[in-house]
């Protein structure tokens, strides 16, 4: 296998998606601040509640925590991709909604570069935004009504470039230096029986800046059998550069207004979070981890809607029958499972969102190759249970993930 034509055509595949990377959804509540926040880890993290802030990069890429990637193996390379499918059903008292969307999760690679310093490069959607909404409104003085249509879209991207520097046999630190960008519209379109046409009006913000996120993983020996690990990571408030335009356009196709300006009220909050996990015989792998972002300082013009500090547990099971070579076919496939609960960062009439679910997912060896395939299923709601004037999101993912591990450099030995 030529290494230099797979990372030339990972490079080109990362630059083609990156113009268009953002998942298609189709939820209500992504119409707020940034959209929906698309949950990190990729292919085992996502069969393990997301959980794996002190997990290495042993078998395949974590980018929860950038200090994971110092565990990559020296002769060796990752190679990663992978796609969700996700099916929604909305409940808002006697109505009811279906929606079904498959998206291109990511692309990354991870490789090492000297016996210290590791890198991972990738392209994965950061937040996502897709909404329809249907409303009618009465023309004050009359007795006609206006039809209002609301769409949105966007979302951002994230290109990141992962360093992972090792201290000590059992000690890293990293960070992710990541470009995000993207844009969020709206578009309100309104016709009535009183005027022939339609009024739309056109909001659209370009976002872009530079993020950073730091992480740190301690690994240990608690005896012959058992290992531990620790991780913690960190990431500053940011603010996202904008380029905000508003397009007004009047029931006969004339223009009654159009504004660029510059001022920004999107963030990325503060988020602080930790990881601990123990390994028992190479078989059996317990993980947890709790994450906090810090979204109460940042304001949203919505009526009846608050950003809030969130919280998020969430904890994991991996189990491997046998670790022999010559094991059989299905003792060398690992079991996954694993549950996250999460209060979201919206409130809505005074009602905090909540997102809690289920996991379950393999790790699917291919045969003579380093190759794998990792399936993830997911089975969540998300809303408030206990309030009617909320709306109730259900819903089941599938993720599918491709990892190749393969060697850097193989020599052919002849005598």
């Amino acid at each position: 296998m030529n290494i230099k034509n797979i990372i030339i055509t990972a490079v080109l595949l990362l630059s083609g998606l990156a113009g268009n990377a953002q998942n298609n959804v189709n939820s209500p509540y992504t119409m707020f601040g940034i959209g929906y926040m698309e949950q990190g880890g990729f292919g085992r993290n996502k069969a393990m509640g997301g959980a794996g802030i002190s997990l290495a990069s042993e078998y395949s890429l974590n980018n929860l925590n950038p200090a994971s990637y110092s565990s990559i193996d020296s002769l060796h390379f990752f190679l990663e991709t992978g796609i969700n499918t996700i099916y929604s059903r909305f409940n808002y008292r006697a109505q009811k909604q279906n929606r079904v969307n498959a998206n291109f999760s990511y692309l990354a690679l991870g490789f090492r570069i000297t016996k210290w310093w590791t890198n991972s490069i990738g392209l994965a959607p950061y937040s996502n935004i897709g909404y329809s909404i249907d409303t009618r409104k009465q023309i004050e003085g009359t007795s006609y009504f206006s039809d209002i249509r609301i769409d949105g879209s966007g979302g951002l991207n994230q290109f990141y470039w992962g360093n992972s520097f090792r201290l000590h046999p059992n000690f890293s630190i990293g960070i992710n230096a990541s470009y995000l960008f993207g844009s969020i519209s709206q578009v309100q379109k309104t016709t009535n029986g009183y005027m022939s046409g339609e009024m739309k009006v056109e909001d659209e913000s370009t976002l872009r800046n530079f993020y950073f996120n730091y992480g740190a993983q301690y690994h240990f020996r608690l005896s012959e059998n058992i290992k531990g690990s620790l991780g913690a990571v960190y990431s500053n408030k940011t603010k996202l550069n904008s380029d905000h335009n508003i397009t007004i356009t009047d029931f006969d196709n004339d223009t009654l207004s159009s504004e660029l300006t510059r001022k920004s009220n999107f963030y990325i909050p503060r988020t602080f979070g930790f990881g601990a996990s123990l390994k028992m015989k190479d078989k059996l792998l317990l993980t947890g981890d709790y994450t906090r972002n810090y979204w109460s300082g940042i304001n949203n013009s919505e009526t009846g809607v608050k950003m809030v500090n969130s919280n998020n547990f969430a904890f994991g099971i991996e189990f491997l029958p046998s670790v022999k070579l010559g094991a059989s076919y299905l003792q060398s496939v690992k079991y996954r499972m694993g549950f996250y609960n999460e209060n979201s960062y919206l409130k809505i009439n005074g009602q905090q969102l909540k997102d809690y679910g289920i996991t379950a997912g393999v790790g699917l060896p291919v045969k003579k190759s380093k190759a794998f395939f990792n399936i993830a299923f997911s089975a969540g709601l998300k809303g408030n249970t206990s309030s009617n004037s909320i709306i109730n999101e259900t819903y089941y993912k599938v993720h599918l993930n491709f990892t190749l591990l393969d060697y850097w450099f193989n020599r052919t030995k002849y005598e």
